[in-house]
C-alpha cells in the first residue's frame, strides 16, 4: 500500500555556510521513520526551489511504499542582521580639519570577516572637529541592518610665539600687537592664525611681548580654534640706548680767569 506524505520546510537565515531546508512527514505508518534526501543547497541569501526524495524507511526500507505530495517546494535564506556584527574598535584620531573616515575591520559569526561594499558600506557623522564621531555600517548582500560604533577626535597640538623687534628710543612706546608665528606643529591646510600680543615698553631695556589670543580660521573663515591645543610664548620688545654726539663749543676762545 502506497501512502502520501506532507512535506515541512523550515525557515534559514544566512551565516556564510551552505544550507538547504530540512524535510519531514506526520502521515507515514505507525513505527516506521522516513528519511529525506533534500536537494539544492545554497549559501547566499536568496529564494530558491528544493526537492525532497525519500532516502530511506525504517522497518522495511522501502520508499517505493510511499508517494510524496508537496516534495517541491521554494525556500528563503534571509539576509544576517549586521547588528549582531562586531566593529572593531577605532584608536583617537587627531583633528586634520578634513572628515576622517577610519574603515575598522567588521566580523560575524566570531572569525569571518566581512568585505567593505559588498557585505556593508560606511557613513560617518560628526567626523571633523574635536569630539566624538560615529561610524555606521549598513549591510547589503547577504546582510540587512545597521551598526554603529564611535571613536574620538583629539585637539591638534601647536605652539605659538608672539612677535619679537626692537627699535632705539624715541620717547615713545614701542608695540608688537599683531604678529606672531606657529613655532611648533603646524596648522591644517587651508587654516590661518591671527594673533594678539600687549607687551609694551618706553624706556630702554626689554620686555616680554605677552602672546594674549591666537585666532585660528578655515578657508572659510570659521573659527576652528577650539579644534587646537595652543601653547603660547612670548616674544621680547627691546628698546636700545640712542646715541648722543656730545658737541663742544668755545674751546679756542678762553681766558684765564682763576675760575672753573
Amino acid at each position: 500500500t502506497r501512502r502520501s506524505s506532507d512535506l515541512e520546510i523550515t525557515s534559514l537565515t544566512f551565516n556564510n555556510a551552505s544550507q538547504k531546508p530540512t524535510a519531514s512527514t506526520t502521515t507515514g505508518v505507525s513505527g516506521e521513520t522516513i528519511t529525506f534526501d533534500v536537494s539544492n543547497a545554497k549559501t547566499a541569501a536568496g529564494t530558491y526551489s528544493s526537492t525532497a526524495t525519500c532516502s530511506s524507511v525504517t522497518g522495511n526500507n522501502v520508499c517505493g511504499n510511499y508517494t510524496l505530495t508537496n516534495a517541491t517546494t521554494s525556500y528563503t535564506i534571509a539576509q544576517y542582521d549586521i547588528s549582531n556584527a562586531t566593529i572593531a574598535s577605532t584608536s583617537n584620531k587627531t583633528y586634520t580639519g578634513s572628515q576622517i573616515k577610519p574603515t575598522p575591520a567588521v566580523t560575524a559569526f566570531t572569525d569571518v570577516t566581512l568585505t567593505s561594499g559588498t557585505d556593508f558600506t560606511y557613513s560617518y557623522t560628526n567626523n571633523t572637529n574635536v569630539g566624538t564621531a560615529t561610524i555606521t555600517i549598513t549591510g547589503k548582500g547577504n546582510y540587512k541592518g545597521t551598526k554603529s560604533a564611535t571613536f574620538k577626535i583629539t585637539a591638534k597640538a601647536i605652539t605659538a610665539k608672539s612677535g619679537s623687534t626692537s627699535k632705539t628710543y624715541d620717547g615713545t612706546a614701542l608695540t608688537y600687537k599683531t604678529t606672531g608665528s606657529i613655532v611648533s606643529g603646524s596648522l591644517a591646510s587651508g587654516h590661518t592664525a591671527t594673533y594678539s600680543s600687549s607687551g609694551t615698553i618706553t624706556d630702554v631695556g626689554n620686555v616680554a611681548n605677552t602672546l594674549d589670543t591666537v585666532t585660528i580660521k578655515d578657508s572659510n573663515g570659521t573659527d576652528v580654534t577650539a579644534n587646537y591645543t595652543i601653547t603660547k610664548q612670548n616674544g621680547t620688545l627691546t628698546v636700545n640706548a640712542k646715541s648722543l654726539a656730545v658737541v663742544w663749543t668755545h674751546i679756542d676762545d678762553l681766558v684765564y680767569s682763576n675760575a672753573a
